[in-house]
This record gives structure tokens, C-alpha cells and sequence, in this order.
């Protein structure tokens, strides 16, 4: 089974400030500037595997956080309680981002914090369709890829998301590992919350 190690990263996004004809936010025109806005549009980058083109705006804070995390692979299953994202955001296109599990617990394997002594190269990439279905409700489905040293992981996973006001928003979503080397199955639910 798969765990993850505290990550550590600085994010900068060229949309940020937007450049000609690209607006990510709907109703804000494509030459406007973030920083002509007290708050942006909150962009998760849940339930969905893909990285928001946004960053957290100066001065806030963001808490992506995986509630609960459940997977089987090969009929061994885990489950991860809070998987947190915290963001900061540091300027207007710039946030920095730490990531970390509360508890992670594998059936005959560790439990409680990461076992941060195991480093593995990943290369991710994604590919994703949303939808929004009202002002309030979204979808979206993926394709994942994770090309590892020595293998190769596939996957499909789709997810919905509910924007209970401008600073908090609920979510869950599955996975489905298309090959022999990623896992089955995934299922998960969570929350995005800006401070």
C-alpha cells in the first residue's frame, strides 16, 4: 500500500494575474487583475487529482483536507484520516503549500503519523472534465496517471462538490485503478475551507 510523506511546496501560477483572452473565474474579465479583487473565487484542488491554474489569495489561508480515505489493493485495505493540504498564500500568484497525513493506517502495516525515511520519484499527470451543475453543485471526472520507478499507474475517478457559502466547500469522490499496478478501488470525502 501506498503512503505519502509531509511535502513541502511553493506553487506560482502565471494565471494569477490573467493574461489577455484567459479568464478562469467566471464574470471577471480576462484583462483584470487578482489584485483589483478582495477575494478570488475559492479553487480547490479537490476532489479532483488536478492543480488549480489559481493560487490562495495574499494574506489567506486555504485547508484542503481528506476527512476519510479508504482503499483496497489486491484485498488489503487502508485508511487515511486527514490527509490536510494547508495553503498560504504569499503574494498574488504565489502560495506555498504543505501536505501531511494525521493517520494512516495500512492492515498489517503502521499506523498513526508517516514514516518519512521512504523517498520514491513520481511523475503525476492528469487530465480533467468539470461541470457545474447549479451555483452550488459541481462534477468533475479524471484520468490520472503515476509513471514510479518501476511502474506504471492508471486510474478513472470522478467527484461532486458542494459550495456550502464563498469559504467553505464539501466533497467526496471514488477511483478506480485501470491496471494491474495501481490500486482497485478508492473512495474519500472532505472539505476546502478558507481562513
Amino acid at each position: 500500500m501506498k503512503t505519502t510523506t509531509p511535502l513541502l511546496a511553493l506553487n506560482s501560477s502565471a494565471f494569477a494575474e490573467s493574461p489577455e483572452n484567459f479568464s478562469p473565474i467566471d464574470g471577471v474579465p480576462a484583462t483584470s487583475k487578482k489584485s483589483n479583487y478582495n477575494l478570488f473565487n475559492l479553487s480547490p484542488d479537490r476532489p479532483d487529482a488536478t492543480e488549480s491554474p489559481l493560487t490562495v489569495d495574499a494574506g489567506s489561508f486555504a485547508v484542503e483536507m481528506s476527512l476519510f480515505d479508504f482503499r483496497r489493493d489486491d484485498g488489503v485495505e487502508s485508511t487515511t484520516w486527514g490527509a490536510i493540504n494547508f495553503k498560504a498564500g504569499l503574494n498574488h500568484n504565489t502560495d506555498l503549500q504543505t501536505v501531511f497525513n494525521l493517520y494512516d493506517g495500512t492492515e498489517g502495516g503502521p499506523d498513526g503519523f508517516d514514516d518519512v525515511t521512504h523517498h520514491e520519484f513520481e511523475f503525476l499527470h492528469t487530465a480533467v472534465l468539470g461541470f457545474s451543475l447549479n451555483e452550488k453543485t459541481g462534477t468533475s471526472a479524471d484520468s490520472i496517471g503515476i509513471w514510479k520507478e518501476d511502474s506504471y499507474e492508471t486510474y478513472l475517478a470522478g467527484g461532486m462538490n458542494y459550495s456550502v457559502n464563498e469559504h467553505l466547500i464539501l466533497d467526496f469522490g471514488v477511483q478506480s485503478g485501470l491496471n494491474s499496478h495501481a490500486e482497485d478501488f478508492g473512495i474519500f470525502t472532505g472539505f476546502t475551507k478558507r481562513f
